[in-house]
């Protein structure tokens, strides 16, 4: 969603600040000015008007920098926590003659420090312009992004003005991937996998048959068939993964509950990354996740957890991960 520097609320949110630079160009311009006072020169009255002249051309030229400008942030699909990943921000120049230069947009997200800039150089009229940042989060949950502040320090670097917008949005951080630990207790499925022959698709051949008579000419085996008992077939199929359940179980000790959360997210991820099923049991809750949906589900409801839960309010043991019969699992949409 475009947000755009134009309205009441963009200039009720306008600050200004001196930059080094500027604080000793305005302390220069002042000692001009006294030595001129005291002195009645001629020619420091006029370094002194050069002096003003450049302080009223560098917030002009600022405050237009900041007018008829677009912002948009881009999330990615899927965040883990302590893996890195990119934001994108597109900055649209409105403007139809003139275009926006050195201009710096912060992303702002809520209770957190700004700690990343995306600096455009110049962004052509009615044109537009993507940079990418990148940030590492350390938690998993919901992120919350409060806005943008787009700063310039145009044209001379004295002052640095900004202006905030509201840009509210939204990012499920997933549990952190923890493949090393999830292998010491044996979530990963990837070691446990049994495949089933599914016939129909594929190019595996499972055996052979009798012809149908529709059956391609590269399936059928030539030399059995030249034996004269009519024509002989392969049965075309591939080899899919059997579905699994993992299970959660709530650990008490908080830093456990967390590794468990990751080495669920773990396990579901591969799961899905080699093509199988799994139903998730995740307090109370039965998630099916499969590689075209529920996957995004089942992360998220990891990733929301809200702290450990008693062994009397779950009313089961607390123990690590593992694997039980599936029973029928009930079908969950595309997260």
């Amino acid at each position: 969603m475009w947000r755009d520097a134009r309205g009441p609320q963009w200039r009720a949110r306008r600050r200004l600040k001196f930059t080094r630079e500027g604080r000793i160009f305005v302390l220069t311009s002042l000692g001009v000015g006294v030595a001129a006072i005291n002195t009645g020169s001629n020619m420091l009255y006029l370094v002194l008007g050069v002096f003003l002249a450049l302080v009223i051309v560098s917030g002009v030229l600022s405050e237009w920098m900041l007018w008829h400008v677009s912002v948009r942030r881009s999330l990615p699909a899927r965040v883990f926590a302590n893996e890195a990943h990119l934001v994108e921000i597109e900055l649209r120049n409105e403007r139809g003659a003139y275009p926006i230069v050195a201009v710096e947009v912060e992303d702002l997200r809520e209770q957190a420090p700004a700690d990343k800039r995306c600096f455009f150089l110049r962004v052509p009229p009615g044109g537009s312009q993507v940079a990418v940042y990148r940030r590492t989060v350390k938690q998993r949950g919901l992120l919350r992004f409060a806005g943008f502040r787009v700063v310039t320090r145009f044209p001379f670097g004295f002052f640095e003005k900004s202006v905030f917008v509201a840009a509210e949005g939204e990012m499920v951080v997933y549990p952190a991937l923890d493949p090393a630990h999830a292998e010491d207790e044996g979530v990963l499925v990837r070691s446990h996998v049994e495949l089933r022959a599914v016939r129909g698709a594929g190019e595996e051949s499972l055996g052979l048959r009798a012809s149908t008579g529709s059956d391609a000419l590269r399936d059928i085996a030539w030399k059995l068939s030249a034996r004269g008992t009519g024509l002989v077939v392969h049965e075309r199929g591939g080899f899919a993964a059997s579905d699994e359940t993992v299970r959660f179980d709530d650990p008490r000790d908080p830093m456990l509950f967390e590794r468990e959360l990751s080495r669920c997210a773990t396990a579901l991820v591969q799961r899905v990354g080699q093509g199988g099923s799994a139903t998730l049991l995740f307090r109370g809750e039965r998630l099916a996740v499969s590689p075209g949906a529920g996957l995004d589900e089942a992360l998220r409801a990891l990733a929301l957890a809200e702290g450990p839960v008693s062994r009397e309010t779950t009313g089961g043991d607390v123990g690590s991960v593992s694997r039980e019969t599936p029973a029928p699992p009930r079908t969950e949409g595309a997260a």
